[in-house]
């Protein structure tokens, strides 16, 4: 069994500010990679099955790894069930689930983006391997930095590159083999290899920017897209164009993730967070751009945020987690406030020795999963 080494501690706000809701008490480590399951590099990223049943990850030494999410009767939560040792030719940068649960997508400094398809028969004591890769998708000149997907029949894809693109893929010949053309003529083609990995070498739709793209977020209802530029702000455009339709500022640094709160069943009011490399994550009201919160306290760059139910988790290259409550009044609030609202209240999630990349929770909404440039990924027990 792991040692699930980690504590969690409290900050309080200013006198007047609301401090947090949650316990202490209701967050803990209860499981970290340790040994041979700790990988050799910077734990770059982290994602849980739609179902689930397995958590990815991917790392600086070119590895993916499935753990499988035992319950919570287990002395260990996590467990080692397979490692593709060289999935890329560098590091694994990011990686995505697709909503319909049938890939795991993986993006890297090599440029490309791989498609593995999770084999259901996988694991469970028998020798199939869970992951397979099933395709590449090349067309990139840069480190893929993010990858976003949106269809729950995995139908599309977009990934981030530092080349200064947003490119759209179409994922169709992994379940036909196809060759689509838009309205704008761009082809997205593909061919089937002797090994039956399918090599797809043009995208559906390219956006290019002459700034640097560090982040992308997709409207639930697919509308809009919102790109994080290097110029600290955030533009909401077309999904279908290149109109753009609001910009967000106020963030004195690079905003390097994003998350859109789905709590809102009005396609023209939902909140958007976004942290960045000034140390802090703003919530914002979608439909009029207006800052509704600030919330401060990292001493470093936020690397990850994520939305849960009344909670914000943000992690950073201080080595911490912080756990922030929301206000549900902010649901419906789209009135600029008389002056930005600074939130300093927050749990603090300690126990990694190195920046924290990325977190992720698994559907069940029980475990926190985050991963870090100390090697280790951790689970904290978030739920009852």
């Amino acid at each position: 069994m792991a040692e699930a080494e980690g504590r969690v501690s409290e900050a309080r706000g200013r006198s007047g500010e609301a401090s947090s809701s949650s316990s202490s008490s209701s967050y803990r480590c209860v499981w970290s990679s340790e040994g041979e399951d700790r990988s050799k590099g910077i734990v770059c990223s982290v994602s849980a099955s739609v179902d689930g049943r397995y958590v990815f990850t991917g790392a600086s030494d070119k590895t993916l790894r499935v753990w499988q999410v035992l319950p919570a009767t287990c002395a260990s939560r996590l467990r080692c069930l397979q490692t593709i040792r060289d999935a890329h030719q560098d590091w694994i940068r990011c990686v995505a689930v697709s909503p319909g649960g049938g890939h795991v997508f993986t993006g890297s400094r090599d440029e490309t983006i791989r498609v593995w398809r999770i084999n259901p028969g996988g694991g469970g004591g028998t020798a199939e391997p869970i992951l397979e890769l099933a395709g590449i998708l090349k067309g990139h000149n840069d480190w893929v930095r993010s990858l976003v997907t949106v269809d729950a029949d995995d139908s599309i894809l977009f990934s981030v590159s530092d080349d200064c693109t947003i490119r759209e893929w179409d994922l169709t010949p992994f379940s036909k083999g196809s060759k689509r053309e838009d309205d704008d003529g761009v082809v997205s083609s593909s061919a089937q290899g002797s090994d039956g990995v399918i090599l797809v070498d043009r995208c559906m739709i390219k956006r290019t920017s002459p700034k640097g793209i560090k982040s992308l977020a997709i409207c639930p209802h697919r509308e809009f897209i919102y790109i994080g530029f290097t110029d600290y702000t955030v533009r909401c455009m077309d999904i279908n164009g290149s109109d753009v339709r609001k910009a967000f500022k106020g963030h004195t640094g690079i905003v390097t993730s994003m998350q859109i709160s789905t709590t809102v069943d009005s396609p023209g009011h939902h909140l958007l967070f976004t942290g960045s490399d000034d140390h802090t994550v703003r919530q914002w009201c979608t439909g009029s751009a207006v800052c509704l919160k600030v919330f401060s306290g990292h001493s470093g760059w936020i690397r990850d945020i994520k939305v849960w139910s009344r909670k914000l988790f943000s992690c950073s290259e201080d080595n911490k987690i912080f756990v922030w409550s929301l206000d549900p009044a902010d649901d419906h609030r789209s009135a600029p406030p008389p002056h930005e609202q600074w939130v300093t209240s927050h749990l603090t999630l300690e126990g990694h020795t190195a920046a924290v990349w990325q977190l992720a929770i698994t559907p069940d909404c029980r475990l926190l999963v985050s991963s870090s440039a100390d090697g280790r990924i951790k689970a904290w027990g978030i739920g009852p």
